[in-house]
Formats: structure tokens, sequence, C-alpha cells
């Protein structure tokens, strides 16, 4: 409370400061009296060596209260209001932008929507600070200008799948059209969550509720966000990546979608599915690799007999078309757990999609499927990856693609003077920074 000599205790309930956070990287009633500080200065266009003067103290002083680590006493309050031309009482109010009302209006229209965030407020927790940072991500790349250099996801031209197998073949045609646009050729896609920034996708992980897969967000002031549950394993969370990129590409008129495990059979779902698994393991690459595990591709997907035409003429132009019989080739041995594990390995998904994949091809049978996909087939495969010292791709870092890429346009804004110091601080204390790790990367830049 106010008092002719006390200090302005910003944590007492009697100020009215709003229950959630209303600035991005800002928590404490402290850092957001200190940023509706400094928002009334630049608001009257002054600088902190002006209010510094006006106020009568050093300009530091003016900066620590601007950071939040100074309190402010009850007739400095007075002073700070006499300079900025309001009340003391409006000192102490955070006004809700606009900015935080659309972030509410998601958050809520998601909530509602989806009552098993109402049974694990953490997940929900997770998910907020994910939009936080996307919102964050969003305003810094509007301010650099990336909306000329850098594209989001196309637009597909396909309309809604009327069958499960339109839906799969709009999947697999998108997924190779987008491989080609990405330029990625036939290769393993080494780091998703990397490839999907380049499009200016956030891709990044969070506590989510059980039975959801993954959810997908688009909206103007957050763009198109990813988030995959991180109880998922590596092979899991990649695949959810790229499974929410597929919703970016079909189902861009949707605020968002989420992805449960009950509802795998939905068509956009089916398209999404498909779009995944072909997209990280393309028909060519696989074909090749089998190539260079010894394995023959040619009798497994068209037959052991093939039947070449010459286009004859003359005395030969009614000769039957030459038979090519592959009876005895080599490579015609069944794919095992030691080549499905490398496949799997070296393209960064799970052995069962790897599995079911050379099976639509028809490199794998039925059969050949439900044996290496069983129970037991699995902890051979395992052990398999183990014995041959086989690596996965990235272990998780400490921060996703997601989280470094708004680190670093945070320096290019800083290096272009975008933004200040103090907002560079405010996004890498939103991200976790240490003070010591926010100086190495601001090193070199001019201040």
């Amino acid at each position: 409370m106010l008092g002719c000599r006390g200090t302005v205790e910003l944590a007492n309930p009697a100020v009215s400061i709003p229950p959630k956070e209303r600035t991005i990287g800002v928590s404490s009633p402290a850092q957001l009296f200190g940023v509706r500080l400094r928002e009334l200065r630049l608001a009257n266009g002054k600088s902190q060596v002006e209010v510094a003067q006006e106020f009568g103290a050093s300009r530091s002083t003016i900066a620590q209260m601007e950071l939040g680590n100074r309190k402010v006493q009850a007739e400095e309050l007075g002073r700070l209001a006499k300079i900025y031309g309001c009340s003391p009482t409006s000192l102490l109010v955070i006004p809700e932008t606009r900015k935080d009302r659309e972030e509410d209006e998601l958050l809520d229209d998601l909530g509602q929507s989806m009552p098993e965030f109402s049974m694990d407020p953490s997940a929900f927790k997770g998910l907020r600070e994910a939009v936080l940072l996307s919102r964050e991500l969003t305003l810094l790349e509007k301010a650099l200008g990336l909306e000329g250099y850098s594209a989001g996801p196309p637009s597909h031209g396909f309309g809604a799948p009327c069958t499960r197998w339109e839906g799969a073949h709009q999947g697999y045609v998108a997924a190779q059209e987008e491989r080609w646009r990405m330029n990625l050729g036939d290769s393993p896609v080494r780091d998703v969550d990397d490839t999907l920034a380049m499009m200016r996708v956030r891709a990044t992980q969070a506590s989510l509720p059980e039975g959801i897969s993954s959810l997908y967000l688009q909206a103007p002031e957050t763009g198109t966000l990813v988030v995959v549950n991180e109880s998922l394993s590596m092979e899991e969370r990649r695949f959810q990546y790229v499974h929410g990129y597929a919703h970016a590409l079909f189902d861009h008129g949707h605020r968002w979608l989420a992805c449960r495990t009950d509802a795998r059979h939905s068509l956009s779902e089916l398209r999404a599915t498909a779009f995944a698994g072909r997209f990280l393991l393309p028909e060519t690459g696989l074909r090749r690799y089998l190539h260079s595990l010894g394995k023959d591709t040619l009798g497994r997907a068209s037959g052991a007999t093939q039947s070449l035409f010459s286009e004859p003429d003359g005395p030969s132009a009614d000769e039957p078309p030459i038979r090519v019989d592959g009876r005895g080739r080599k490579g015609a041995t069944p794919i095992g757990a030691c080549d499905l594990t490398q496949i799997a390995c070296y393209y960064g998904v799970s052995p069962v999609l790897t599995c079911h994949s050379l099976r639509n091809l028809r490199y794998m049978s039925d059969d050949e499927v439900a044996a290496l996909t069983s129970k037991d087939a699995r902890g051979t495969v395992e052990r398999t990856k183990k014995v041959l010292d086989l690596r996965t791709f990235k272990q998780v870092p400490k921060r996703d693609a997601f989280r470094s890429r708004l680190l670093a346009l945070a320096v290019e804004a800083v290096h272009r003077g975008v933004i200040d110091a103090l907002k560079f601080e405010r996004c890498a204390e939103l991200v976790g920074l240490k003070p010591e790790e926010q100086e190495v990367l601001l090193e070199g830049i001019a201040s």
C-alpha cells in the first residue's frame, strides 16, 4: 500500500496487477511495473537520461526501475507520475493490449474445447509458454521484415479427401512436392525442427494431456506452431512434427487442430499421416538404401518376371516381347531385423513405420511385416541397434530450433537497432538464457 514514507510493495495484493503475464518474458509484479515505466517513457518520447535529469537521479537508477530491480518509494511514484503526465494510481495498472487479448482468445478457445487441459493444468502451462514464445518470435520476424525473404508453408490446392485412398494419395503427392520444394532430394531429414524453422514453422515439445500426440495452431499473432507431446520417443516426435506441418499445408483454414490417438482414422488425420511417412521415408531413397544393403527391389515390387518390348520392325514386327526371368537373382533374400534396423536409424524413424513403408512399396509382404513388428522382433531390433552401435539422430538438446531461432533473431534485431538490450534480455530470459550466456551472444555488437 502507499504511505507517506513507505515503499511501493508491488507484491501487495492491494495493488491492481492482472493475474496473467501481460509481457513476454516478464513474470514478477516488479518487472511488470518496470515495463509500465518504460512504456510511458517511450510514449512521452523521453530517453532515460532525460527522465533521470527531471527525476533528479542517475540514468542507472531509471534503468534499474525499468528492469524491476529497484523498489520505488511512494514519493518517487508521485514524481514519476508528474514526469509522465499521469496519476500515481495509473502507474500501477498494466493495461491489456490487443495482442494479449488475441493470445488469450486462442488459449481460452483451446481450454474450453479440450476438457483434458482442465484436468491437467501443468499441460496448459506448457502450452501457454509455447504460445508466448511463438508470439514473440512472430513479432521479431515482422520487425526484421522476414516476410520479404522467407516464405511460410505453401497452400496445396487439394480439396478435402472423400475416401481413405484419396487422402493417402494426396499425402504422398504433397510429401514428394515438399521435398522437391525444400531441395531435400531423397536424403534423410536430419533435424526436422531445423528444417521446419526455415519454413517459419515453430516446432517444439511440451507436456500435453494423455491421448494427445500433438497440437497444430495457426494464428496471425503466433504464426504456425506445432507442439508435440514430450512424452513421445525421439522418432515419434519427429513424425509428429512433420504430421503437424502437413496440417499447415492442408488445413490452414483451421485455427487449431488436436491430433488425438483415438481420431487417427479421420480423413484429415490419415492424409497427414501419409504425408509424414512419405516425407520422412522417400520412395526413391528407400530403394537406393536397399540396393546398398545388397537387396533386389525390382523383383519385389513388380514380380520375378519382366516383359521387355523393343519396338521391332520389318520381319521382326510380330515377334513377342522379350521375357526376363528373375528367378535365382541375387539379393532376393527377405529383409531381416538387421536390414530394418539400419534403415530406421538412417532415416530417423521407428522400425514399425519402416516396415509399413516397405510393405506399401511391395518390398515386404504382410507376413514379413507381422513377423518383424511382433514383440519379440522389436526386442531383436533394439539389441541389433546396440550391437551395430547405430546412432539415432541428435539427442534432445537443451533448446530446440524454435527457441534457438528466437535467440538468433533477437541478436540480429539488436544488431540492427530494432530492439534494445532490455528487450533482448526479456527474450533471453523467456528462453531460459543465463546472463553470462546473453553476454556471449551479444559479443561483437556495438552498443
